[in-house]
């Protein structure tokens, strides 16, 4: 249960949230610009809705729970008979169901970094101009909801990992990562996280240098992976210290590193929102505050995007429905407030995060802030081939089977492969 100050705060965010990240249901788009393209789907003024429509959300059961009667009164509130349908597939799942005329027009909630697999695939319809507001979130977060310069998603929420520390154990977050560790040695504190899950771990090997593909003016160029470059070894040879001084072992689980920060048998932990609740409901106390800086360089892990997608093979009625049905959800503080205290996800307008209401939330805004040095995760249909490979490199290091240079240089030729 959340506190009432807190859902004080989640209110005022919400209240903002709507007034300000989407354009609501009119065409026009004062105040920034919108979406270079438009598509068939298009909406106008008086929309001809479908009759029925199947919507899926990636969401948690407790998000879903509270957001299916909300989305089935619009529809009756509009002549709309909805199935809102809970669903944990991959991306793969959502294709092979948006092939039939039963399947899904509208996809509420999955990671934008499936964008790409459902765009080159045919499976994404290009967002009509009048439902993003392009001035009122980060470049982040539209950058994720891109392709080819031209809107297949629209964002609803972000995440990133950050650090969790226990404010009996340390009161006051470490300046630098080298003084988390020797602290956490030095007063056998403790120090752990998921080490050898790629995701988690990909800010250690950024931090230095080292990314997935490389970002240029027209995009991310896949063919150069720099997950064996200097800055990545740098990064492996840093994790491989951490298991070296007896921190955490070579083959932790991301349970057990959860259930000792949570018994408080470690002061440091690495995770994400969605690791909040159970650490408020087991009575931590702790903040979140950005991953402290190694070697004087702050670690840039990957920005999470949740977006919405509408199906392409839909009907012009079902599709025209979904776009409406989406403008509503995004425009909605009921939604906004679910979002925020079912899911402890961050908002993505700006005005919110920049408020000081949100930033009262210390919790959240710790999150904020080490949004501010995250990368979006790659959009790119290539991104799938990441991660097996970096958490397979991450483990042969730690396991002492293979030097940092050699997992390094190994990484790049699985994912190239991968790719050919």
């Amino acid at each position: 249960m959340m506190s009432k100050r807190t859902k004080v705060l989640a209110a005022a965010m919400a209240t903002m949230m709507m007034a300000s990240v989407f354009v609501g249901c009119g065409d026009n788009n004062e105040g920034g610009s919108s979406s270079s393209g438009s598509s068939s789907s298009g909406t106008t003024e008086k929309t001809e809705f479908a009759k029925e429509i199947v919507v899926w959300n990636h969401l948690t059961e407790a998000e879903h729970e509270a957001l299916k009667p909300i989305v089935e009164q619009w529809g009756k509130d509009n002549g709309v008979t909805i199935t809102f349908q809970n669903d944990q597939n991959d991306m793969q799942g959502y294709m092979d169901a948006a092939k039939s005329t039963s399947g899904p027009a509208l996809y509420f909630g999955i990671s934008a970094d499936n964008l790409g697999t459902g765009q080159k695939a045919g499976y994404l319809e290009e967002v009509p101009s009048g439902v993003i507001d392009e001035s009122k979130l980060s470049e982040s977060c539209l950058s994720a909801g891109k392709w080819d310069g031209k809107y297949y998603a629209v964002p609803i929420a972000q995440e990133c990992v950050a650090l969790f520390y226990n404010t009996d154990k340390c009161p006051e977050v470490p300046a630098t990562m080298e003084d988390l560790v020797k602290k956490a040695k030095d007063e056998k504190l403790g120090f752990e996280y998921d080490i050898t899950n790629f995701y988690m771990s990909y800010c250690m090997l950024s931090a230095q240098g080292g990314y997935v593909f490389k970002s240029t003016a027209d995009g991310l160029d896949v063919s150069d992976v720099g997950l064996g470059n200097d800055g990545a070894i740098k990064g492996l040879t840093f994790m491989k210290s951490l298991v070296d001084d007896g921190l955490m072992t070579a083959d932790i689980s991301g349970d057990k590193a959860r259930d000792d920060f949570k018994s408080g048998n470690s002061a440091f932990y690495i995770s994400g929102p969605w690791d909040v609740s159970t650490m408020k409901e087991a009575g931590v106390n702790f903040k979140v505050a950005p991953i402290p800086t190694i070697d004087g360089k702050n670690p840039s892990p990957f920005l999470g995007v949740q977006a919405a997608f509408v199906n392409s093979q839909a009907g012009d009625k079902e599709k025209a429905t979904a776009w409406e049905l989406l403008k509503y959800l995004t425009s909605s503080e009921e939604v906004a407030n679910i979002l925020l205290e079912k899911g402890n996800r961050i908002p993505v307008a700006k005005s919110v995060i920049e408020s000081d209401s949100f930033k009262a939330n210390e919790l959240m805004a710790g999150f904020v802030e080490q949004a501010k040095f995250a990368a979006p995760t790659p959009n790119v249909k290539e991104v799938s081939y990441m991660w097996d490979p970096g958490a397979n490199g991450i483990k042969s290091v730690l396991q002492g089977k293979a030097t940092p240079e050699e997992a390094g240089a190994k990484i790049v030729k699985d994912m190239k492969d991968q790719m050919e």
